[in-house]
């Protein structure tokens, strides 16, 4: 399989502008997306903040042809009555309702036990989990990706972070096979969780507990001062998951995505 290369944080960062008049003054209104592009083989952009309002679509509109976008990420606000009107009277479709769960770290010694470091030779087994783990995500919920696409995009996640996209990713077998996994990175005082995966016939042994508790040792031993971990609103085990541990929702947003056909 292809070997998609990570790409830099500063490519990928959005900067949430308070207000469509920033965001237009700034002349940063889109960014376009490297990676995903990459993947799925057409242009990629993100509108960058999360406000929206008619004077802002038409700018969007205009640099999105300019530069070939065939597809445009947004994420607002739930309560955004004015960017959420004006993102689905612009053709907008909603593919995500995503929490954000974040958790305040304590000084802890770690214990890993039965959870252990992944390393790159780990990858074709995690890749082959990670496939059929992500239903709920927004790409499953556009019907202009196939779900083999979207497979193969998750089992790349995962590969790409034992190559270094994210900064650890911990493993847990039983029977000397992988039953879960969890990747994170470093992020000022944050540690963000990026993915959690039990196989499916590995559920209800508290896997996905002991590995949140794994990760959260690293990021305190690294002086993270807390854990983040988004999820979709219809993934009510992983909520349960989060709450069961401590975390609390932090943040609750749309996520839309605008085709452009060519």
């Amino acid at each position: 399989m292809e070997k998609i290369m990570p790409v830099k944080e500063d490519q990928i960062r959005r900067r949430d502008l308070s207000t469509p008049a920033e965001i237009l003054e700034s002349q940063d209104i889109i960014k376009q997306l490297p990676w995903d592009s990459h993947f799925f083989g057409i242009n990629i952009a993100s509108i960058n903040g999360s406000k929206l309002d008619k004077e802002l679509l038409e700018e969007v509109f205009r640099l999105s042809a300019e530069l070939g976008i065939e597809l445009l990420y947004f994420e607002c606000e739930v309560g955004d009555r004015e960017s959420l009107r004006t993102a689905e009277s612009g053709g907008f479709n909603l593919v995500d309702t995503r929490l954000r769960f974040i958790k305040t770290l304590e000084r802890q010694v770690c214990s890993l036990r039965s959870v252990r470091k992944a390393s790159i030779e780990d990858g074709d087994e995690l890749g082959e989990l990670a496939s059929a783990l992500y239903k709920d995500s927004r790409f499953y919920f556009d019907e202009n990706i196939s779900n083999e696409k979207c497979d193969q995009m998750y089992r790349q996640w995962i590969i790409n972070s034992l190559h270094g996209f994210e900064n650890i990713v911990l493993l847990m077998e039983e029977d000397r096979k992988p039953a879960g996994f969890i990747s994170g990175k470093y992020n000022a005082h944050f540690g963000d969780i990026g993915l959690v995966g039990v196989g499916e016939r590995f559920a209800g042994r508290g896997i996905g507990s002991a590995l949140l508790q794994a990760i959260e040792c690293e990021f305190a031993v690294k002086r993270m001062k807390y854990s983040r971990v988004l999820t979709q609103a219809r993934n009510i085990p992983a909520q349960r998951l989060y709450a069961k541990n401590g975390y609390k929702v932090e943040r609750l947003t749309h996520y839309y995505h605008r085709w452009f056909r060519r």
